[in-house]
């Protein structure tokens, strides 16, 4: 589409006196005229690129580039070290400076397009939609508003203006059209206005990952590489202190990819208390030790409708020892399993098995390795340790140790191997708690991950199978024909 195109104004429809009724005659009931959403997106369309070419000439006018030059330092993790670098962008000048110094009248008759156009949609596109005044100010010129409805008003500014400047806005250059953005744009405020679903994206930055793919996707749900833009603007997270364990080899977060969750809501401006991380969880149960900026952003896709970034904290951890790889099986797997966390609460405990598979969420986050020690063991506790009126608090470390190896294993000889595992993390959990011993560096490091492995063990299986009862594990003990043999283990070794 050529400037003059853009900036023509539709042509007007051309009327006739023959067609006008005649006095006297019958009159007929006008059959009502059926909306057309494409129409409505021609005409946004129309709108966009008019906008743009008034801007565009409004800049080069008075002698303003289209585009600036911005330079971004980025740092990248190098074998045992750190590079350091620069990235060059071209930004469109509208990003940085809006709106255009150019004066006020000149988009006046655009405006009453506009206008003309937010009647239009809302007298045509019927939304369930309760629109109000987008969050933030749209750059454009204030205006003569008259003749606007109390409806269209809202319309004006939700529907044409505030889409308008999105389109404005995310072109790599003012002087050029991107006729294929602004139909996209165009075709999603119809569609979301006459639906009144919207969809939020939740983005999780992770780091130190290694992936086969840039992106995979499940259900809504994607792991995508980071751009080298995206990597520039994000800012090294600082590192506790704590965080450093003496004689253990780190290795610092290199942000790399982002999580990301997208959640189709009809309640935009509460779709920011939507919590979708279970993924993230997911990840960790099948053995992903991730590390990442703890925090956990969400944003609209419709920018149009509410612009910026809302968040909160999100604890991960912050180093690591090695990168972890995630193939898109391993994806895969994790959204199904994060939909079968999904009938659980783990921010707000309300039985034990939440607490169970909270408990291994924080564990995972903790850069003390006692700390997961301790909560890994309170994950298989809960797991394990179901409340039985009949032993109450009775011999609760046999129970937690023959409950696990019978829950757990497949074998007899494995039966021996996890009743073994599960009584020295037992202790170790005692050691820390009760103050007997504390242990060694080198020693809480090697009980996390055995902690950890019998935890991810256990809590899948209960994922697959269900979560026991007491008179569950009580019958699987007694009802297995090797409880005999791993009886006399458990004596002959406690």
């Amino acid at each position: 589409m050529s400037a003059n195109e853009s900036s023509a104004d539709p042509p007007e429809a051309a009327s006739n006196v023959a067609d006008l009724p005649q006095e006297g005659a019958p009159t007929t009931q006008a059959e009502p005229v059926a909306p057309d959403p494409q129409a409505l997106e021609a005409d946004l369309v129309r709108l966009f690129e008019q906008a743009r070419v008034q801007i565009a000439a409004g800049l080069l006018r008075s002698a303003q580039d289209l585009t600036i030059i911005e330079t971004l330092p980025t740092v990248e993790k190098d074998g045992g070290g750190w590079t350091t670098g620069e990235t060059v962008i071209e930004t469109n000048v509208l990003r940085r400076r809006f709106p255009a110094p150019f004066p006020r009248e000149r988009l006046s008759g655009w405006l009453e397009q506009a206008k003309d156009l937010a009647k239009s949609m809302t007298e045509d596109i019927g939304t369930e939609v309760a629109l109000r005044m987008p969050g933030g100010s749209v750059s454009f010129p204030w205006a003569d508003l008259e003749g606007l409805t109390q409806a269209a008003f809202p319309m004006l500014f939700v529907g044409v203006l505030s889409p308008a400047y999105v389109y404005l806005t995310e072109l790599a250059n003012p002087g050029e059209p991107d006729l294929a953005r602004a139909q996209y744009i165009a075709h999603q405020v119809v569609t979301v206005l006459r639906q009144g679903i919207f969809t939020a994206v939740q983005m999780i930055v992770l780091g130190n990952l290694d992936t086969d793919q840039d992106v995979i996707e499940c259900q809504g749900s994607r792991l995508r590489v980071l751009t080298a833009i995206e990597r520039a603007q994000l800012n090294e997270w600082p590192l506790p202190p704590r965080s450093i364990v003496p004689g253990r080899p780190l290795r610092f977060l290199t942000p790399t990819h982002s999580l990301e969750v997208e959640i189709a809501s009809s309640e935009p401006n509460r779709v920011g208390s939507l919590d979708p991380p279970l993924l993230l969880t997911a990840l960790e149960l099948h053995g992903c030790h991730l590390v990442g900026l703890g925090h956990m952003s969400t944003t609209l896709v419709e920018k149009w409708w509410a612009s910026g970034l809302h968040g909160r904290p999100l604890q991960t951890r912050s180093i690591q020892s090695s990168n972890a790889h995630i193939t898109e099986e391993l994806f895969m797997t994790a959204c199904q399993t994060a939909e079968a966390l999904s009938q659980y609460n783990l921010y707000k405990p309300a039985c034990s098995i939440d607490i169970a598979l909270q408990r291994f969420m924080l564990a995972t986050t903790r850069s003390d390795a006692a700390d997961s020690v301790i909560d890994f063991a309170i994950a298989l506790e809960a797991l394990l340790l179901p409340y039985d009126e009949e032993t109450r608090h009775a011999h609760l470390s046999y129970r937690f140790r023959v409950n696990g190896a019978y829950f757990m294993a497949g074998s007899p000889g494995e039966r021996r191997h996890l009743f073994k595992s599960l009584r020295n993390l037992y202790n170790l959990r005692s050691r820390i708690v009760h103050g007997d011993k504390y242990p060694a560096a080198a020693e809480a490091n090697e009980g996390a991950r055995v902690a950890r492995e019998l935890a991810e063990r256990g809590l899948l299986k209960a994922l697959s199978v269900g979560f026991p009862t007491a008179e569950q594990l009580n019958a699987l003990v007694l009802d297995a024909s090797a409880v005999g043999a791993c009886d006399a283990v458990g004596s002959s070794s406690v």
